[in-house]
């Protein structure tokens, strides 16, 4: 458990770090995370080497210092009287030779840093298969350098031997004057290193390069005469050239103006401390501390109150919701496995590291750190009890089955939380001189804290004992029959539309390359893949292609009524024309305009019995099915929960507002949607067991899945959550992790498609039922089209699928490169029907505006959020963000700017 306390508080930060680089950074992709990582911890950790090179410095001096009569005593005593004289000598020097273990120093704060990165980049999938420059394969050494001898081919890691010599450098600038035993100590580590690091993966290597170069510059500018002033212009340039460049390129946001400003702060410091006593003000503030009486106990005590709240409260708050959901989990059998795990983990984010650090540190820290913490406790118990949402149905992996409940910004839970958070920091200042009362209000919330958790593990121990006496885990309950959804015709007409939520265009023709079984399948089936949407997200390219091209973003925006009316007006134009001629109409988890609202009000012509969800309803069976554990494949089912239940934790104590961008940008969530993929896959999957021909009219279906907007990393068979052992089979799959999850979940679509296209055809449906596979927009991937495009993943974001089989249409797949919109959609499901040939909300004429091309546009700022369409009349189209494509969209030449 010494690794619980010590190490995982640190690679949990360099998680978080890392999967927010990766995600809110994503356009410096892998490499750019690691660079993060190591930038993020060298600051974090500087104070302590600070601390350590001050202790090694004054080691040095002292030792200097008795060097001269430490050796006349040698010289002249032997034996007890030599050790006799040096103690005595020692002690009237105030010195103890153990004190030369300080000069080690920074070697023992140095290793767990090394240990918890070394442990999360060495075992990180997202530098498996990640290019950088010159580096293949970020997840392997570089092996830039091979050679045959005899027909035996050798490899030389380049990476190691750069990051020894940098080390050896930076060595040498730091030991020029020390003494001999220290520069042996410090080049044979450099030298240990290497060893231990030459044929660990590039990544891991890169950061600790990039370690060393910090070091570097460190002590380069330690050696300065003023290294303060010489950060400070560092810094300063810095953010005035990164404001500068910002301010050059436009597209100005609330974010980019406040960081502008804070850089012009940070540059004007200096000069008002010229015509001002500012510098003296700031000293003051530096001298702040409370009251004498803020000590050690008291932060062991605080300390101890936030590792119970979050090792133990929540933790076992949550298991006790389904003890037996986290029972039996991949190698760990005792869900009460998870609560000591988290207590030893948080008891070194609260107690094991505040106190090392409370040991290191001058008095000012020592008075100060205990009170932070004393209020630091105080907030997060707030945060968990007071100012706490409704997180509603979670799985073993700590997903929400919406993140909407995060998007709270209401007063109740942004402004009053931080008034009450000043208060309590008021208050507990006034009462800091007051010793016993803080010490005693703390112990008392930390019993508190042990009953409640004592409580909710003993009922956690109980079910657990229950379970296994029942044998429960052995037996499965009985399974409810799966009632039909979905009902066509046997000898009228049926037109299905399929809108698969980011669909990838171009992996369609490699998916039935690699995969020619599917090929059969899709007899019958026309696909376009010179095929573009109007724009890059869901509420922007939905309406068009639902509606046809009245409800483009140029036209949404002559019409001066809200989105939300018209995106549900957009949306029910196929279904309006279908039940006006008579058909059986039914639509599945239509995409709503109110973003993250249950109801369909907005839908009015829309009735209940039109109506059916699908998502995340039949979990259960897909999970039966596929011997899947809670949304999650056993075999790593327990190390996921081991590791999401610390970051829900940390969720639950954070200020509300800032929940949300923990959650998407800072979790393993952002990388991986195993709760999302099981919510979609299982609807497609079960399509069979969903479907009957018992209409007896024509019937029109509309299911809307999102599997592909699900990026997760499968298993072999494209079909289960889990790690791959092998992809080299395929002819074609993506370098970059993130885009081998959107293929992964791509193959295990059509497969899913597929089987319920062989169900069709197995029961005499499949001629009479015209199919369109249809998505809202692309992603800005590393597609196998626009190769020679600098803007290709611009392109791919404008790249939907677009598929259609017509009745009896038993041919071969075939292509058409006719110039194509997702918004032809409309005219596919009803030609050759006698449908209406106007809108039947507007009355205007359907036309297929297209034939001299279209203008489509990127999303602008954060409107691809659905939230503001119960506000706005119009989305913000701007040329600059815009395309003017036309013909053959894989030609430079037809993509210019928005006209």
């Amino acid at each position: 458990m010494l690794y619980n306390i010590i190490i995982l508080p640190i690679e949990t930060i360099v998680s978080w770090i890392f999967n927010f680089s990766l995600v809110k950074l994503s356009f410096i992709r892998v490499m750019g995370a690691v660079c993060a990582v190591s930038l993020a911890i060298n600051f974090l950790a500087l104070p302590l080497y600070n601390i350590a090179d001050s202790l090694q410095a004054k080691e040095r001096k002292i030792a200097k210092a008795l060097e001269y009569r430490v050796k006349r005593i040698k010289k002249a005593f032997k034996g007890d009287e030599q050790f006799m004289m040096l103690s005595e000598y020692y002690r009237q020097n105030n010195y103890h030779p153990l004190y030369v273990l300080r000069s080690s120093l920074s070697i023992l704060i140095e290793i767990p840093f090394f240990i918890a990165a070394y442990h999360f980049l060495s075992h990180n999938q997202a530098l498996i298969g990640s290019s950088f420059w010159i580096f293949r394969d970020l997840g392997a050494p570089d092996k830039l350098i091979r050679f045959s001898i005899n027909g035996t081919l050798f490899y030389i890691n380049i990476l190691p031997v750069l990051m020894t010599l940098i080390n050896f450098i930076s060595r040498a600038v730091y030991l020029k004057e020390c003494p001999a035993r220290e520069k042996i100590q410090l080049y044979g580590i450099a030298i240990i290193f290497l060893v231990l690091l030459y044929n660990s993966p590039s990544g891991l290597v890169i950061y600790w390069i990039l370690n060393n170069l910090f070091s570097l510059v460190k002590n380069i500018v330690l050696k300065t005469q003023n290294p303060g002033k010489f950060v400070y212009y560092f810094f300063s340039a810095l953010l005035g050239l990164t404001s500068a460049a910002l301010i050059i390129r436009g597209d100005l946001n609330t974010k980019k103006i406040v960081f502008i400003l804070f850089s012009i702060f940070v540059i004007s410091l200096h000069f008002i401390s010229r015509l001002s006593n500012i510098k003296e003000t700031a000293k003051k503030l530096y001298r702040f501390t409370p009251p004498h009486n803020s000590n050690l106990s008291l932060l062991l005590i605080s300390g101890t109150g936030l590792t119970l709240l979050a090792g133990l409260v929540l933790p076992a708050n949550s298991i006790s919701t389904s003890p037996i959901e986290f029972s039996f989990l991949g190698n760990t059998d005792s869900p009460l496995s998870y609560i000591v795990n988290s207590i030893f983990t948080f008891s070194g984010f609260f107690i094991f590291w505040p106190v090392a650090i409370y040991k290191m540190f001058g008095e000012k820290l020592k008075k100060l750190l205990p009170f932070v913490f004393f209020n630091i406790f105080i907030i997060a118990l707030l945060n968990v009890f007071l100012f706490k949402y409704n997180y509603g149905n979670i799985n073993i992996a700590f997903e929400l089955e919406r993140t909407g409940v995060l998007r709270n910004f209401k007063i109740f839970f942004t402004i009053i939380p931080l008034i009450v958070f000043l208060l309590m920091f008021l208050l507990s200042y006034l009462l800091v001189d007051k010793k016993s009362i803080l010490h005693i209000l703390a112990f008392s919330l930390c019993l508190a804290e042990v009953s409640y958790g004592l409580h909710k593990t003993l009922y956690i121990k109980k079910a657990y004992k229950d379970y296994i006496s029942l044998d429960n885990r052995k037996k499965e309950a009985d399974r409810t029959k799966i009632l039909p959804i979905y009902k066509l015709s046997k000898t009228d007409k049926n037109v299905v539309v399929l809108f698969i939520d980011r669909a990838i265009n171009s992996y369609f023709p490699k998916i039935m390359e690699q995969f020619p079984e599917l090929v059969n399948s899709f007899s019958g089936f026309i696909y376009y893949p010179n095929t573009v949407s109007y724009s890059t997200n869901t509420f922007q390219a939905y309406p068009a292609m639902t509606g046809g091209y009245e409800y483009t973003l140029e036209n949404l925006k002559r019409d001066k009524r809200l989105l939300r009316d018209k995106f549900a007006e957009a949306s029910l134009v196929q279904p309006k024309l279908f039940s006006d001629a008579g058909w059986n109409v039914t639509m599945s988890d239509i995409v709503k305009p109110d973003s993250y609202a249950d109801d369909i009000g907005t839908y009015k012509c829309l009735s209940s019995k039109n109506y059916v969800k699908a998502n995340s309803i039949y979990n259960e069976f897909y999970s039966k099915k596929h011997g899947i554990v809670s949304g999650v494949s056993s075999k790593d089912a327990d190390k996921i929960c081991k590791r999401e239940i610390i970051n829900f934790s940390v969720l639950q104590m954070l200020y509300p507002p800032v929940r949300i961008t923990f959650y998407n940008n800072m979790t393993n969530h952002a990388g991986t949607s195993i709760g999302d993929f099981i919510n979609n896959a299982s609807t497609l999957d079960l399509l069979c067991e969903l479907t009957d021909f018992s209409s007896e009219k024509p019937s029109y279906i509309f299911i809307e899945n999102e599997l592909t907007h699900s990026p997760t990393e499968l298993d072999d068979s494209f079909l289960l959550p889990g790690n791959k052992s092998s992809t080299n089979h395929l002819s074609y799959y993506p370098n970059d992790v993130y885009d081998q999850r959107h293929y992964d979940v791509n193959v295990c679509t059509y497969k899913l498609i597929s089987n319920w296209i062989s169900f069709l055809k197995e029961n005499n449906v499949y001629d009479n039922t015209r199919i369109i596979i249809v998505s809202d927009h692309g992603r800005d991937l590393n597609v196998p089209c626009f190769n020679d495009d600098s803007l290709k993943k611009e392109k791919a974001y404008f790249h939907p699928v677009l598929l259609f089989k017509d009745f009896n249409s038993n041919k071969e797949l075939a292509q058409d490169n006719s110039f194509m919109t997702n918004a032809d959609t409309l005219f596919l499901a009803k030609q050759n029907l006698g449908l209406s040939d106007k809108n039947p909300f507007t009355g205007k004429s359907f036309e297929q505006d297209k034939k001299n091309g279209v203008n489509i546009f990127m999303s602008y700022r954060d409107e691809y959020m659905g939230d503001g369409m119960r506000e706005k009349s119009s989305f913000t189209l701007l040329k600059e963000i815009g395309f003017f494509v036309h013909d053959d969209i894989f030609q430079k030449e037809n993509w210019e700017e928005a006209k």
